[in-house]
């Protein structure tokens, strides 16, 4: 009996993990991949706009990428909102700012409006922009010299409300940054080939630009307002209910973002445990869909393979499951990591995928049981 149960359950689910992971691969590689550079904008007036938090080691770094876009600097500024920063973030931008004189460069502070969170940070830093196109980076992050002119370009052409592009790891090193590096462009890949489909469901704020008046106009409205985080999320979930065509994933390389990993595996389960506490506030029925489909088939394998244990009949069950999702899986990574020009993290693949499953149940298990989360010596829900 508990053989027939297992393999209903298990059938179920690896029926829709294959059915969703081939909705990904058809979306990403029927998006072509842009060229920018040559084309002809009119140079739109953009701020950029930055949440950081105790970022002392990379603010700097993240601000000259941005005094390097090739992007009339007479039509772009810069917001910094600073988050409460207890290190020398707030020092190191105020005189990043006195030595240039190339673009506007405006530092704002949550505390003067006595908000928290970097939700909170991008709204206030929106609400001060004069721009009529916002982009948004993290504080952490270094962008190409072609990014703002391909994001401005790509919503321009092709009419969209918000647009968002993909996101990379510096090369990472040692075993655990590799896992870390493919879990997470497992998600921008799975993000980027849904969108292409018109079924967006999830993006990053890393690399992301939008109408102002479509923010303002649904900001209030955003689900998940009692999340500290997820601004990009529940932003492209509105977005999408109001039009799901007018939503863009721009497949280019100019307009890749590059961001650090976490420090280590606290941090990185801590990150991973705030983003899955997301889809409890999630409304979207692709978002709720496609987590509930991942999860389950993760937790099919990690379940057979504890029944293993104990009756070796379900080893088929854990062989047949392995094979299949590093079958299935592999398409989707060596398309993102083609793209990006990674390909050197194929070299982990296996072992990450022998892995995954135990990771995806955990995860998911915990961010139901957890409600608050550590982040940047900050509580948040």
């Amino acid at each position: 009996m508990l053989h027939v149960m297992v393999f209903v359950f298990v059938l179920i689910c690896t029926v829709s993990y294959l059915s969703i992971c081939i909705f990904f691969i058809t979306g990403w590689y029927k998006m072509p991949s842009l060229v920018h550079g040559n084309e002809q904008i009119d140079y739109p007036f953009i701020s950029i706009v930055i949440a950081a938090r105790n970022e002392e080691q990379h603010i700097i770094e993240c601000l000259q990428s941005l005094l390097l876009q090739e992007y009339r600097k007479d039509s772009m500024e810069i917001i910094i909102v600073d988050d409460y920063s207890t290190d020398a973030t707030v020092q190191l931008c105020q005189t990043f700012i006195a030595q240039n004189n190339l673009i506007s460069i405006r530092l704002l502070f949550n505390r003067e409006i006595n908000k928290e969170g970097k939700k909170e940070a991008i709204r206030y830093g929106v609400a001060q922009a004069h721009g009529s196109f916002i982009l948004t980076t993290d504080a952490d992050c270094k962008v190409l010299p072609l990014w703002a002119k391909s994001m401005v370009s790509y919503l321009q052409e092709n009419k969209c409300k918000l647009v968002f592009g993909p996101v990379a790891y510096y090369k990472a090193k040692g075993f655990f940054s590799k896992f870390e590096s493919l879990d997470f462009l497992s998600i921008i890949v799975s993000g980027a080939g849904a969108t292409a489909l018109h079924a967006p469901f999830i993006a990053n704020a890393a690399n992301m630009a939008f109408e102002k008046q479509t923010y303002i106009n649904l900001n209030n409205a955003l689900d998940g307002k009692h999340r500290a985080s997820g601004d990009d999320v529940f932003l492209l979930h509105k977005v999408k209910r109001t039009d799901k065509y007018s939503i863009g994933f721009l497949k280019s390389k100019g307009a890749l973002v590059y961001t650090y990993g976490t420090n280590n595996m606290r941090e990185f389960f801590s990150q991973r445990l705030r983003w899955a506490g997301k889809s409890k506030s999630y409304k979207d029925f692709h978002a709720q869909l496609f987590s509930l489909i991942v999860f389950l088939f993760n937790f099919s394998i990690t379940l057979c393979t504890i029944l293993l244990l104990f009756n070796p009949g379900f080893l088929y069950y854990c062989v047949s499951l392995y094979i299949l999702k590093i079958l299935i899986d592999f398409p989707l990574l060596y398309g993102i990591t083609k793209f990006i020009g990674h390909t050197r993290l194929l070299r982990h693949y296996i072992w990450v995928q022998l892995l995954y499953p135990f990771y995806i149940t955990t995860a998911g298990v915990l961010s139901l049981l957890i409600r608050n989360f550590r982040w940047k010596g900050r509580r948040v829900s």
